[in-house]
């Protein structure tokens, strides 16, 4: 059970290093996210979180800001639009979409794979769109087709400024999804105001928020950071590698109380074996391995039944992720022998006196 319990903590938390070192596709680091407020929802209320953005990034401590309907925290949730390929069929292509500003690519460090995000660094065009690498290869569209025209199912067509790089737009229990972005302007919905900021720290936030509530007075300043909006999402990741932790740990202290009390309990038994061993020749390394050879079976026959249980088990978690790290023996081989040196260490630190002790004193009586 300890073998059991140890691999599967050393797995859990290898896979949620996996989560928070990979690459999203997407930079999280210095990203305030505000809550768009107020939320009216038309020509004027975009105009009005425009009017708020631009006030925001005359302060020196904000590097660029967008607004946007949706965060890479999940799938957009409302209605896909319903593209027909270019190349390779002729059944429609949903494809999830959101809404967000010219800003959104840069804001967020996504890559371009070709084109340019919306009207980049230009007055407003409407009519245009953004997509990823997978919904480019579901429609047939590639670089070359940067400024044609992609066809809706209803007859509407949006012009292509722009391929986008795969990025996680959701948990990675998820395989990336084909994705498309249009312009807020012509969404009219948005609910985050994201603020890219040179250094965050309490000062930059005070600043932030005295601004907002010049632009926006009487509104609520909400915000959260898009990292602690990361965590949030591996929470359960999180709780699950620290119970993990504890678990081992409670597991190991366990085990090791049981080796303790059997050691002692042999050794008292016998005792004048181990004075006769030595008065014939044996060393103190003759005394340790007489005991420490039985643990080291115990331990290979524990390892045999538990890296097949341990395999099963944490291959059937890992297959929740569309993502995940692999299972390597290192990991197995890393575990058998940590607790093999712990139990060495054990024994050999309960056996050290009786392998020290004068033959003597135990065969007095004899």
């Amino acid at each position: 059970m300890a073998l059991l319990v140890f691999i599967g903590a050393a797995i859990v938390t290898k896979q949620v290093d996996f989560i928070f070192n990979r690459d999203m596709g997407y930079n999280k680091d210095q990203l305030l996210i505000i809550t768009a407020y107020p939320k009216r929802w038309d020509s004027i209320g975009v105009q009005k979180m425009a009017f708020i953005k631009q006030g925001l990034l005359q302060l020196p401590e904000v590097k660029s800001a967008t607004l946007s309907f949706d965060l890479p925290d999940r799938v957009p949730v409302n209605s896909p639009l319903d593209f027909l390929p270019m190349k390779g069929g002729t059944s429609p292509v949903p494809v999830p979409s959101f809404v967000s500003d010219e800003d959104y690519g840069e804001t967020y460090q996504l890559q371009m794979k070709a084109g340019n995000f919306l009207n980049y660094k230009k007055s407003f065009i409407p009519g245009q769109v953004v997509i990823n690498e997978t919904a480019a290869r579901l429609l047939g569209v590639s670089p070359n087709d940067i400024g044609r025209n992609l066809k809706l199912l209803q007859g509407q067509t949006l012009t292509l400024t722009g391929i986008v790089k795969d990025y996680n737009a959701s948990s990675m229990q998820q395989a990336i999804s084909p994705l498309a972005i249009y312009h807020v302007q012509e969404g009219t919905a948005y609910r985050y105001l994201t603020v890219k900021l040179k250094n965050a720290s309490t000062n930059t936030i005070d600043h932030i928020k005295a601004e907002w509530q010049k632009l926006s007075p009487n509104t609520p300043f909400e915000y959260t950071f898009m990292d602690e909006k990361f965590s949030a999402l591996y929470k359960s990741e999180l709780q699950l590698k620290k119970a993990a932790s504890t678990a081992t740990i409670l597991s190991l202290i366990i085990v090791f109380l049981g080796i303790f009390g059997v050691v002692s309990v042999m050794l008292t038994k016998r005792e004048k074996e181990i004075a006769v061993r030595k008065v014939l020749g044996a060393e103190a390394q003759n005394i340790f391995s007489l005991f420490i050879k039985e643990y080291v079976l115990m331990l290979l026959v524990a390892n045999l039944i538990s890296w097949p249980l341990a395999y099963y088990f944490m291959s059937a978690w890992l297959n929740n992720y569309a993502y995940r790290t692999q299972q390597h023996i290192g990991v197995y081989l890393f575990v058998a022998a940590v607790l093999l040196v712990l139990v060495c260490l054990l024994v050999g630190m309960r056996t050290f006196k009786a392998a020290i002790t004068t033959p003597v004193k135990s065969l007095r009586s004899e």
